[in-house]
Order: C-alpha cells, then sequence, then structure tokens
C-alpha cells in the first residue's frame, strides 16, 4: 500500500512540476507591442549620388566601390526581396548604418551624419589603389546588434 502511496505521489509531483515550467515559460508581457523585424535583402550603397554597389543578403557585392581622394558621400538604402524599400530598416530612429574601416586602412576614415543615419562621408587622402575591407550593416539601436550585415565591401581610393 505505501509503494502504490508512493508512486502516485511522485506521478502528482511530476506533473506539478511540469505543469509550473510551461505555464513559467509562456509568460508574455501583453503591454509590450511585438517589435516587427526588418526583412533587408539588399544594401544599396550610393556614392556620391552615381555609383551604385550592391550587397545582397548573402554577403555578395555587385558594383565597384572606388572614392577618390577627397571627401565622397554614401547613403545606404535597404531593400526588401520584391526591391521595394523596407520601411522598417528605413526608420532612421531605430536603425542606422554601421560602418567599420580598419585600423591599418592608412588615408581613409568614415563619419556618419550627424543629421542622416544612413548617410556618411568617407575622407581619403591616398591615392593607394588599394582596396580596403570596409565592413556595413544595419545597426539596430535599440537592441544594440546588426540586423542585416555586417558584410566586407572592398573600397579602392583612386580615379
Amino acid at each position: 500500500m505505501q509503494s502504490v502511496l508512493r508512486q502516485r505521489w511522485r506521478h502528482a509531483t511530476a506533473a506539478v512540476l511540469a505543469l509550473s515550467l510551461f505555464a513559467g515559460g509562456c509568460k508574455k508581457d501583453a503591454t509590450a507591442p511585438e517589435e516587427e523585424e526588418p526583412e533587408v535583402a539588399t544594401m544599396r550603397l550610393t556614392i556620391n549620388g552615381t555609383t551604385v554597389v550592391n550587397v545582397s543578403e548573402n554577403g555578395t557585392v555587385t558594383g565597384t566601390f572606388r572614392i577618390p581622394v577627397g571627401t565622397s558621400t554614401v547613403v545606404a538604402t535597404w531593400l526588401k526581396a520584391d526591391g521595394s524599400a523596407d520601411p522598417i530598416a528605413s526608420d532612421a530612429s531605430a536603425f542606422r548604418l554601421a560602418v567599420v574601416v580598419p585600423s591599418n586602412a592608412n588615408g581613409v576614415a568614415f563619419a556618419l551624419s550627424a543629421t542622416n543615419n544612413f548617410t556618411g562621408t568617407f575622407t581619403a587622402t591616398s591615392n593607394t589603389m588599394t582596396a580596403v575591407p570596409v565592413t556595413f550593416g544595419l545597426f539596430h539601436i535599440a537592441e544594440q546588434h546588426t540586423d542585416f550585415g555586417p558584410f566586407t565591401v572592398p573600397v579602392t581610393v583612386g580615379p
């Protein structure tokens, strides 16, 4: 009789434990809105208003990113698979262009615009014709991570 009671007690304890784990794992803050994620398929980089370089979601770079000595403006546009602008990724209050120029890239620097999170300026001081591996991505400000990339794009300084 005692073994039957012990067995029932074990089953009851296991059931209560399983229910408490399940209930604890399903808690959700009903007041917090569900945040949508961007659906970026392509990052389009426009250099000095004329040259276009596309970077696909698998990191394939199409086009040549070449800047002359001096300053060059780059504008990033975030496109969905159908080629339309991604409205979530285009929200400059939530996202920004992330650019990292390697520390050993002598004579090449980047500065993000103070007024537009998707525009920045490259400054090049040497006509080296060497491709500098610059990384680009879509940075999610609130979550402190990249939602697209980072992907390496070779940036060449020269005519």
